[in-house]
């Protein structure tokens, strides 16, 4: 490997779902150095190990900054990443070719931060790459931004309609058909919403077998139980109207994609703001390379080999918090309490001439998915480069936690145990 970068940039065609001829652009680029954590875990001590690729360089030549930064929640339109703590360091000695570690030294409250951030420079002060790690499990950042109860919140109450059960808590109802407990639509403030027809199992088959209801504290449960591969979900609406949905599946084998999914119309969807990586959509076989941060999307009309705008709208996304859906009924903010869950909207767009990067998915709509189909590119089938283009294999049982409030959160109140913090010493 050359010790100076060489990028180049070829355009070979815009047809393609994945892009410029569905090239893996973040892949394309390896930089000199690899570092091998994939997840910041309970155990994590502040040391990093890392493989120098260069040919000739020792890495005491090139210089490192780590960061420790929080994010806003969903309730903060305006908000931005903040760092509470920020340390630029000289390269441990690694020669070229060798491996190595890296020590952060983070400080004592290192884990008051939402992500950890490493970006590595060559020794003409060049970045590199960028590194980023969210440092806590997903349902840590659920127990964050969801509040479930108020001292002036409405009562949840269960109210029967013709073939409908309805949960109410002050101006919302969620209206499920009452011989499947599937959800039907959302009704706020006697407005409609049509966020329903769900959750339907994407990847396998289920019949629902019975419905029934239970209260914890204020909150009230719609719980389904099912035949098939589905084990049950459950529907819990809180008085503040935040509302937790669960369920479980057991798949096995090889999916193309696989989860739950809820209909919602594509034409009422005006854009996107997420916590996650981005700002690109992902692929399984292109994951790498996007960074945590708020990043936002307009849904817009993208086709490759239409028009050339990116990132894409419609797609799927992964490593995500929190995701707020505006439409021209209101904010969908859905909280994610789940690891390795992704977030699908809707189904991409193919390409005039996609050839390969066609995948064989159907429209999963709103979904909250364990497995994302691969793309391939414009010369070679998804499943032709190696084991990350292969199909998702599923094995065993899966659970799912979100959580969903319809219309905005803004100034709303925190979990009491959270105070919003704006700055540190």
């Amino acid at each position: 490997m050359m010790d100076r970068a060489i990028r180049t940039w070829v355009l070979l065609g815009v047809w393609a779902a994945g892009g410029i001829s569905a090239a893996p652009a973040d892949e394309g680029i390896t930089p000199p150095i690899r570092i091998a954590l994939q997840k910041v875990r309970a155990e994590f001590g502040g040391r990093l190990e890392l493989e120098n690729g260069y040919d000739s360089t020792n890495l005491a030549a090139c210089r490192f900054e780590v960061q420790l930064v929080e994010f806003p929640g969903p309730d903060d339109p305006e908000g931005r990443r903040k760092a509470f703590f920020r340390r630029a360091f000289d390269g441990p000695d690694v020669p070229a070719r060798g491996k190595g570690w890296l020590d952060l030294e983070l400080p004592g409250n290192w884990k008051d931060a939402d992500a950890l951030v490493l970006a590595a420079f060559d020794p003409h002060r060049e970045e590199l790459w960028t590194w980023s790690w969210f440092v806590h499990d997903k349902d840590h950042y659920a127990e964050k931004y969801v509040t479930t109860e108020a001292e002036e919140a409405p009562g949840v109450e269960v109210v029967g309609a013709p073939n409908e059960i309805h949960l109410r808590a002050g101006p919302l109802v969620l209206r499920f058909a009452g011989n499947s407990g599937e959800l039907v639509g959302v009704t706020l403030d006697d407005e409609p919403i049509a966020f329903g027809a769900g959750p339907k199992l994407i990847g396998g088959a289920a019949a629902p077998s019975r419905v029934s209801f239970s209260q914890t504290g204020e909150a009230v449960s719609l719980n389904v139980t099912y035949t098939g591969e589905m084990d049950y979900v459950r529907w819990q609406l809180c008085p503040t109207g935040w509302v937790r949905l669960d369920c479980q599946y057991e798949l096995e084998g090889a999916l193309q994609i696989f989860g739950i999914g809820f209909e919602y119309p594509q034409d009422r969807v005006r854009g996107v703001r997420w916590l996650g990586r981005g700002p690109d959509r992902a692929w399984k076989d292109r994951m790498k390379g996007e960074v945590l941060d708020i990043h936002s999307n307009t849904s817009e009309d993208r086709t490759p080999g239409l028009k050339r705008d990116v990132p894409e709208f419609k797609g799927y996304y992964c490593d995500w918090n929190w995701a707020i859906l505006e439409t021209d009924q209101g904010a969908i903010t859905i909280v994610n309490a789940t690891d390795d869950l992704f977030l699908g909207l809707h189904r991409a767009d193919d390409g005039p001439d996609p050839r390969d990067t066609k995948p064989d998915t159907p429209d999963s709509g709103i979904a909250f998915l364990h497995g994302i189909p691969t793309i391939g590119s414009r010369f070679l089938k998804p499943e032709a480069p190696g084991p990350e283009s292969e199909k998702n294999v599923a094995a065993g049982k899966y659970r799912t936690t979100v959580w969903l409030h319809f219309g905005g959160v803004e100034g709303q109140p925190r979990p009491a145990n959270v105070r919003r913090r704006t700055a540190r010493n």
